[in-house]
């Protein structure tokens, strides 16, 4: 017990923003409806094509904690000296449903107070959210397929890491230096929302004074991801 107290204490230190991050996403609900509703509570309330934004970035973020989760455990060793923890964190693709439950939270508090105190109704948000559930099934298999294509072939994106340092990068049989898995993937999911971000932004510098068409909610899902 001692031990994993000692081991695990330099670990919760490197996952503080993805700590901090999963605590903001599973409590903005709360925050939003229940202790500030009225200064707060306009947040969740999004007509249907909203609703699809508002899942797409909530399950986005979601995943983002999962990679960054996964790069911490599997090589903060490697960069920061700490003592090498053998567990096995569930960070494939095919876990992506278990850390998509992160997202529920705002996803099941965006649909209440769109009903409730809203104009929407239930089916009109459920087809919503089930585009945003498909655009980010698609977004995750093709950062993975990108991720495992530019992975394998990693040597002249791993020369541009190498100013971090130890780390990111491992030696490969033919003498040069190779990415470690995920790096990839972490980078991807960077970009994307970089140009997620960026590309509401100024799609919404040429509709100045019109109502907004993505929920003010997705904004603070994108920084969050940036964040994290």
């Amino acid at each position: 017990m001692i031990n994993w107290i000692r081991f695990g204490i330099p670990y919760l230190c490197l996952l503080r923003v993805q700590l901090l991050t999963l605590a903001a996403l599973i409590s903005l609900p709360w925050w939003g409806l229940r202790k500030f509703p009225s200064l707060l509570g306009g947040l969740f309330d999004v007509h249907p094509m909203g609703m699809a934004y508002l899942t797409l970035a909530a399950l986005l973020t979601s995943w983002t904690i999962m990679v960054t989760l996964w790069l911490v455990f599997l090589y903060g060793w490697r960069r920061f000296g700490v003592k090498r923890l053998n567990v096995a964190v569930p960070t494939k693709r095919k876990h992506a449903p278990l850390f998509a439950i992160l997202a529920l939270p705002v996803i099941v508090g965006t649909f209440y107070e769109s009903i409730v105190g809203g104009t929407s109704s239930f089916w009109s948000l459920l087809g919503g959210c089930v585009l945003g559930v498909v655009f980010a099934a698609v977004l995750l298999f093709a950062a993975g397929e990108f991720a495992s294509v530019v992975w394998l072939k990693s040597g002249p994106l791993a020369r541009m890491f190498l100013v971090f340092r130890r780390g990111f990068t491992v030696p490969d049989p033919h003498g040069t230096r190779m990415l470690l898995e995920g790096h990839v993937m972490a980078a991807w999911s960077f970009i994307l929302c970089i140009v997620v971000y960026v590309s509401i932004g100024w799609a919404k510098f040429f509709h100045l004074g019109d109502d907004p068409g993505v929920p003010t909610l997705v904004y603070v899902l994108l920084l969050m991801m940036l964040f994290c």
